[in-house]
């Protein structure tokens, strides 16, 4: 029988919380997306969910932002296909929180506590700990 080493693929680094955090972030936010999308009651109830679900997703684009950023500065996109360099271009100078005029700092750090939606490092890192010696 196989047994998938958690502790190997996923140690607990910054790198990889940042990389967990990344992929935690995108997936909520894929959800939200579809929330979003619904169109379950009357007008009045659909703006509402409209406002939070929007606030929910760019509160969670921001989180995702700074997990990007701290996995970019520890190497982890060193190695990105040269078709993929202009989004990585695109996504670093967004993401880039002393650039006053990137989408980090015009939007989402902005909205950030009107949202409230936090995943943090320290929860993650004694997650990945926990895990790190056991196999599944």
């Amino acid at each position: 029988m196989n047994e998938f080493d958690v502790g190997r693929a996923f140690p607990a680094t910054p790198a990889y919380v940042a990389l967990m955090q990344l992929w935690i972030a995108t997936r909520h936010v894929l959800v939200l997306q579809r929330a979003l999308l619904a169109k379950p009651g009357p007008n009045v109830v659909v703006h509402e969910q409209f406002l939070h679900t929007f606030l929910a997703i760019t509160s969670t684009l921001k989180k995702a932002a700074d997990a990007f950023r701290v996995a970019d500065s520890l190497g982890r996109f060193s190695v990105v296909p040269a078709d993929l360099s202009a989004e990585l271009s695109l996504a670093r100078r967004e993401c880039d929180e002393s650039n006053s005029s990137s989408l980090h700092e015009q939007v989402l750090a902005q909205l950030r506590n009107t949202a409230g939606a936090h995943f943090g490092e320290t929860l993650i890192q004694r997650g990945l700990s926990a895990l790190s010696s056991r196999s599944f």
